[in-house]
């Protein structure tokens, strides 16, 4: 027995892999190499051994003369479709390398094509062979780990200029105006992202929702060399992915299995799976992989054998290759993070390149499910988390933005979107650009015997003086909190929440307040109807306040020191500009003069979205806080709602500050009309529900919505068994 006839499409990089693991085949007589095809013949002696072999830049050619049973396809990605369909019309059969195309619509072609034919097609994930991903596959359906509400992998190699020298598509996202997609996610560490599907379940699902993606590159490429990525499969599992080929040093990639009741570390590359439970850890190692062309062999022979990777289960993949080539291109992280250094590599120097501190970020983004960005590192811009709801982001919140200190840096969320897309905040705005999306602030919070700090920003609201800009401004900044426990941090413990901890500074000085702030996006749907989509969701949002100060503080606002109508400070949502005056109702009242300074058990506020000036327009300073903004759009769009409320007794007691004439903003006023006092050690509480809606939201409906809001975040806060 001799096995299959086998022609290798691409005989040099990877194809010599599979030259040599052809070579064992044939030894082993289970398969036989009888062609090669390749732009760059292959040399004599590297064919030594394997009798006659036909070899000619046309694959039909070679098919022609040789009339294999099998095709092993490991040319460049972009070749991928023509030379799969041109196999697949000779009736041959295929292992196709990863990826297996470059786009969703070069998958299609080759799924249609070995359909039609009737071949079969095996795709070139050699991770997917392992009994150990196997093994972490049956740990989520056997329940061992609790309900798994996440997957994380990670992954930190290290290359130098030599490997994106080696081919003119290496490292690029389109060659000659045909894409190719190889980057670091899509090509070397395709594995990972493979993996992730399998062990899901969701190899063959459409996506849960959108892919955050956050691409970089040190090299002089165009594709990504260092990126992370955040999804939601079809199973509804948070999936984060993180990888460098910009390492000090190379480490076998990894994923993490997060479970209620455990967690599980695969290494796929070493086939090892690490369990830890409540009841102890256990490592199961020495796993065997099974060959794909083996396997791809034996199914031929005994169809009852499965394929391990047949095409079609690269469909999740793939629509991850398609969000990453659609996506803007790569940016290159700055030579201030990276460390250069020259390799003698064969008579030649090359360059390595090694990102500060990566293997840490790669890391901590298993950990703690997040993106660089969140995590702080100093090239990816302003560190940001992303609140996802319903498989999509509706919320980025930007940790540390990068703002003048007039403007009272502080923590803040913009954009908020509803659930379509529309959104419903505006930051840094031109008529106030303090005004930072959704965010907590005061502008007078004052130490006994020291001065008032704003941490509002602008200008400073005195008695006699009116608005005047001073040099009181303080900041909001990030924190160290109190262990959370092994694996979970303050500031991102899921996607869909939010934890900080938070300190209110005086510039030169310690802080004033601690605050611990925590943010929740819930989906929102009709008691009763949990099948259904959410036809809305819901920001949860309780902060509380802590004098870290000797003495009392003073919490205020100019409206508590004496500037009427003027209580803003607190919880406070800048909406975005609308086509015409935004609408605003209570139970008792509507429109901006009756509702404003008055508390409800609820308020909306609504607008349409607006058409936006253009960039090289003319800044007006506004004369105070109230405003004569003049942006007010003149376009329409689509229309959209907000409806808050108090979650807490004293947060129903303050009365909703609101603006709609001047600029549309709402917010629930700690200090009105008289400042707080807040003794040392003393917290202060608030908590703010807000339900972001598509469309108008009729007065008469208010009620039933914040009822299956605070139903539907009642059920998410449940525990698990009792859901």
């Amino acid at each position: 027995m001799t096995g299959p006839r086998v022609v290798l499409a691409g005989v040099h990089g990877h194809g010599q892999w599979h030259l040599r693991n052809l070579r064992r085949l044939q030894l082993e007589r289970r398969a036989r190499l009888v062609g090669v095809c390749d732009l760059v013949p292959a040399p004599a002696e590297s064919l030594d051994g394997f009798g006659a072999v036909v070899q000619s830049p046309s694959l039909t050619e070679v098919l022609t003369r040789t009339g294999p049973d099998i095709v092993v396809i490991a040319t460049p990605i972009h070749t991928h479709a023509d030379l799969a369909l041109t196999a697949a019309a000779a009736g041959v059969h295929l292992l196709l390398e990863k990826p297996p195309a470059p786009t969703l619509e070069a998958y299609g072609r080759i799924l249609n094509g070995v359909e039609a034919a009737g071949v079969r097609c095996q795709v070139g994930f050699q991770s997917l062979g392992s009994a150990a991903v196997a093994r972490a596959a049956e740990l989520i359906q056997d329940g061992e780990l609790g309900p798994v509400h996440a997957i994380s992998a990670a992954g930190a190699w290290q290359r130098d200029s030599t490997y994106y020298a080696r081919a003119r598509w290496a490292g690029r996202r389109k060659l000659d105006g045909v894409d190719v997609v190889d980057g670091a996610l899509t090509n070397p560490f395709a594995h990972a992202l493979a993996t992730v599907f399998r062990v899901d379940g969701s190899e063959t699902d459409d996506l849960g929702g959108e892919v955050e993606l956050e691409l970089w590159h040190a090299y002089d490429i165009d594709s990504d060399d260092t990126a992370c990525l955040r999804l939601v499969t079809g199973r509804g599992t948070t999936v984060t992915v993180a990888v460098t080929l910009c390492a000090a040093r190379s480490s076998a990639p990894y994923l993490v299995i997060h479970g209620e009741r455990g967690r599980a570390v695969l290494w796929y590359t070493l086939y090892r799976l690490e369990i830890e439970t409540s009841t102890g850890s256990r490592t199961s190692s020495g796993n065997r992989r099974v060959d794909l062309l083996e396997n791809l062999t034996a199914h031929l022979r005994s169809p009852g054998v499965p394929l391990l990777v047949p095409l079609t289960s690269t469909w999740a993949f793939m629509q991850v290759v398609e969000a990453i080539r659609r996506a803007p291109a790569p940016s290159p992280i700055p030579s201030r993070f990276q460390q250069v250094s020259p390799v003698p590599i064969a008579g030649i120097t090359a360059q390595r390149r090694i990102i500060t501190g990566i293997e840490d970020l790669v890391t901590a983004s298993a950990d703690r499910l997040a993106l660089f960005s969140e995590l702080g590192a100093p090239w990816a811009g302003p560190q940001r988390a992303h609140l996802r709801c319903a498989g999509r982001v509706v919320a980025d919140y930007v940790i540390r933005p990068d703002l003048a200190l007039m403007l009272s840096p502080r923590p803040y969320l913009h954009p908020v979107r509803t659930l379509s897309g529309v959104t419903v905040t505006e930051a840094v705005p031109r008529d106030h650009p303090w005004h930072l999306g959704v965010s907590v602030a005061l502008q007078h919070v004052q130490a006994q015997g020291a001065a008032a700090v704003n941490f509002w920003g602008g200008r400073t609201y005195r008695p006699g003086q009116g608005y005047t800009w001073l040099e009181d401004h303080g900041r909001v900044e990030a924190g160290d909190g109190p262990d959370p426990g092994p694996g979970r941090t303050p500031d991102q413990v899921r996607p869909d929440r939010v934890e900080q901890e938070l300190h209110w500074l005086v510039p030169g000085s310690g802080p004033l307040l601690g605050e611990h702030r925590t943010m929740r996006a819930v989906a929102v749907r009709w008691p009763d109807r949990d099948a259904e989509p959410p036809f809305a969701w819901a920001l949860e949002m309780r902060f509380d306040l802590k004098n870290l100060t000797a003495g009392p503080l003073s919490l205020g606002s100019p409206g508590s020191r004496g500037r009427a109508g003027a209580g803003y400070g607190g919880f406070f949502w800048r909406a975005a500009r609308s086509a015409g005056e935004p609408r605003v109702a209570t139970p008792q009242a509507q429109g901006e003069d009756a509702v404003h300074g008055h508390p409800a058990e609820w308020i909306i506020f609504g607008g349409t979205t607006a058409e936006t000036g253009t960039e090289n327009e003319t800044e007006t300073e506004t004369e105070t806080e109230t405003g004569t903004g003049t942006e007010t759009g003149t376009g329409t769009g689509r229309s959209w709602s907000l409806l808050l409320a108090g979650q807490d007794d004293a947060t129903r007691a303050d009365p909703w500050f609101v603006r709609t004439k001047d600029y549309p903003g709402v917010g629930s006023a700690l200090a009105f009309e008289r400042a707080i006092v807040l003794y040392p050690g003393a917290v202060l509480t608030r908590s703010v529900l807000v339900v972001v809606l598509d469309g108008v939201l009729p007065t008469d409906q208010a009620p039933a919505v914040l009822t299956a809001a605070r139903l539907s975040a009642a059920r998410l806060s449940a525990p698990a068994g009792s859901r």
